[in-house]
């Protein structure tokens, strides 16, 4: 999904004039994409995503690990998925605002270089001093506006931190606007967040349009962050196979890398069961240890490591 943003909106440059402290204010009320984005640690560019959903066979001690792999990926997926959807907001930030009042700021309508034919334009609205909404909208060149995004942030801390939500209507403009061909499988895509206080979270459910085979569940992704590097995530995992077929994963690992992971069986002859895998620094296997009679355990529990506050 990362390869087309929704909109395309460069050829704003230079528009509204100068920015104003008070047009800080309200720009800071958007997400922003590296608050929210998943980061892992340096080191793993160097551990390939080969084989991953396709080991059906338990684990042990030195294997490249299948929970790292698996938790890479979710990552990948998850911050391709903000590029997609925020790509606008950026473009935002470049330019001063087209128009101002005393508790609004629009920037546009500028034509959508994506969408021939097509203008955008980004409105934020100011209810009191911390708390705002905002709305990215479409329409025919001249024509009615349609929703893509619209949020709330609540600003608790700084300017520029605190809590907020967006809903992507995927529903509303998938067969109007160029899109990713996944993202049309999609009905809606809610985010919330918290940026004030860590550990960072964020939540991304999605809504599948009926009759998908896309396959994402509307668990979505969990994110969170703590001022170390340290992170986590929360997400689905898909494997080929009748005995774990899918697993929720509740994945975490340190700034130097190592980390753990806890597999509950959603799918399949094990549902209900777990798979619990720790890695060390170097992304292998320290523990793995499925719970069911006769699964495989391989490695001591106490060689996990201990990840505090996620």
């Amino acid at each position: 999904m990362r390869a087309l943003l929704l909109f395309s909106v460069l050829s704003m440059s230079a528009c509204g004039g100068n920015w104003s402290n008070a047009d800080l204010a309200f720009a800071n009320a958007l997400p922003r994409r590296d608050d929210l984005k998943s980061k892992l640690p340096s080191s793993s560019t160097a551990q390939p995503l080969e084989g991953v959903g396709t080991r059906r066979d338990g684990l042990v001690v030195g294997d490249p690990s299948g929970a790292w792999a698996a938790t890479r990926k979710a990552a990948t997926d998850y911050n391709g998925l903000l590029d997609l959807v925020l790509g606008v907001v950026d473009q935002v930030r470049a330019v001063a605002p087209t128009t101002r009042t005393t508790d609004s700021r629009t920037w546009g309508p500028f034509a959508d270089s994506n969408n021939p034919g097509r203008e955008v334009q980004v409105v934020i609205e100011r209810k009191d001093e911390v708390n705002f909404t905002w709305r990215i909208e479409s329409r025919p060149t001249n024509g009615e506006f349609i929703r893509i995004l619209t949020g709330d942030f609540v600003a608790t801390d700084t300017a520029r931190r605190g809590r907020g939500t967006f809903i992507v209507h995927v529903k509303d403009f998938r067969d109007v606007v160029k899109i990713a061909d996944q993202m049309k499988e999609l009905d809606q895509i809610d985010v919330g967040y918290v940026t004030d206080m860590f550990p960072r979270r964020v939540e991304m459910l999605f809504a599948v349009k009926p009759g998908s085979t896309l396959g994402i569940s509307s668990l979505g992704y969990t994110a969170r962050a703590q001022e170390d590097g340290s992170g986590a995530m929360r997400f689905v995992y898909t494997l080929p196979g009748a005995d774990v077929s899918e697993l929720e994963i509740n994945a975490a690992w340190k700034p130097t890398g190592e980390g753990r992971a806890l597999g509950v069986v959603t799918k399949g002859t094990y549902s209900g069961f777990n798979i619990t895998e720790c890695w060390g620094k170097s992304f292998t296997v320290v523990h793995y240890a499925e719970s069911w009679i006769g699964g495989v355990v391989s490695g001591p529990a106490s060689d996990c490591a201990v990840i505090d506050g996620l």
